[in-house]
């Protein structure tokens, strides 16, 4: 039998590990979604959230307002 800390240690690993897939499959995702926009679109984003944005912030933007975006 495992003992509390063999259990604690575990769980910790696990987590960790969890964490760290969905962390790379968010990047993932917006990557893939970053790569559909079009160039207009890129560019209002951009100047909208600065250059400093993220490819997440990017993605939510673009995502949140679609039908915006692919207007342009």
């Amino acid at each position: 039998m495992m003992n509390r800390i063999s259990k604690a240690a575990l769980a910790a690993i696990t987590a960790i590990i969890l964490i760290g897939f969905l962390i790379n499959n968010r990047k993932d995702y917006s990557s893939d979604v970053i790569s559909q926009i079009n160039e207009n679109a890129k560019a209002s984003i951009m100047y909208k959230l600065g250059p400093d944005a993220t490819d997440t912030e990017i993605a939510r933007e673009y995502l949140t307002n679609k039908d915006f975006y692919d207007a342009q």
